[in-house]
């Protein structure tokens, strides 16, 4: 009988389900901007993880860091200081990352204010224009002020 031994997989399953989920909404919620984006999101993924994987290994491999081994697979990268779930960690979490700005840089150029920011990552990306017109959202969000009082100076001075 074959015996599995879950807890060497908790970290793995841990990432699957944060990083996983996450991912899930964002493409769930806007699949055809992200996937016009692909190649955006693929590129500064990779270029993140290149960046971030040898200080990983390196932190592990100078001990300021490390893992439990009771709770990881134990498959190890470059003379064991790289452990597959970092590999995957540094792969999902900029993945998700520069999807949830890609999304949230798309927001701000509609005109979408900052206090409906959250909700357009699980909202479609055009609910917004058809719920109010965009210059009245600006104004929600960026009021304008009038500092001057009508007298010559802008600002009293006592």
């Amino acid at each position: 009988m074959l015996s599995i031994n879950l807890s060497h997989l908790i970290y793995f399953f841990m990432e699957a389900y944060i990083i996983g989920g996450v991912a899930f909404v964002l493409w769930a919620f806007h699949f055809h901007f992200l996937w016009q984006r692909r190649w955006v999101i693929l590129l500064g993924t990779l270029i993140v993880t290149a960046y971030a994987l040898p200080l990983d290994a390196l932190a592990v491999a100078r001990g300021w860091g490390g893992f439990n081994p009771a709770y990881v697979s134990g498959i190890y990268f470059f003379g064991g200081s790289l452990l597959l779930e970092e590999i995957l960690f540094w792969l999902g979490t900029s993945f998700v990352t520069i999807s949830a700005v890609l999304i949230f840089a798309e927001l701000e150029r509609r005109g979408t204010p900052s206090w409906l920011l959250a909700a357009g990552v699980v909202l479609p990306l055009g609910i917004f224009d058809s719920l109010v017109h965009r210059h009245d959202l600006r104004e929600i969000d960026h009021p304008p002020i009038d500092l001057h009082d009508g007298s010559d100076t802008p600002f009293q001075v006592d």
